[in-house]
């Protein structure tokens, strides 16, 4: 008997620098975004995804409070490092 194959969902985490706002991250197309958290001092953006996918390079940018927000953005997430918040969307 021969299996068939049953894609199935894994989350996998993806680590960024925030020394720069803009940042591009090589990821499966039809990604689901799931939170950003860091591990030590490195923060990592989790998402949820179907194995086996083709993937493309994706825009992110950091923005703080006050910071004009293109409107084509799309907001991700809100999180903190320290005394400082920042706000996630994909560009």
């Amino acid at each position: 008997m021969i299996e068939e194959f049953k894609p199935s969902k894994m989350i996998n985490k993806y680590p960024f620098s925030m020394k720069a706002p803009k940042f591009t991250l090589l990821l499966p197309k039809d990604f689901k975004f799931l939170s950003v958290a860091f591990q030590g001092d490195t923060p990592n953006i989790w998402i949820e995804t179907v194995e086996a996918t083709v993937r493309e390079e994706f825009n992110f940018q950091l923005f703080g409070t006050g910071q004009e927000i293109p409107l084509t953005a799309i907001w991700l997430t809100t999180f903190s490092f320290g005394p400082f918040v920042f706000h996630l969307y994909k560009t």
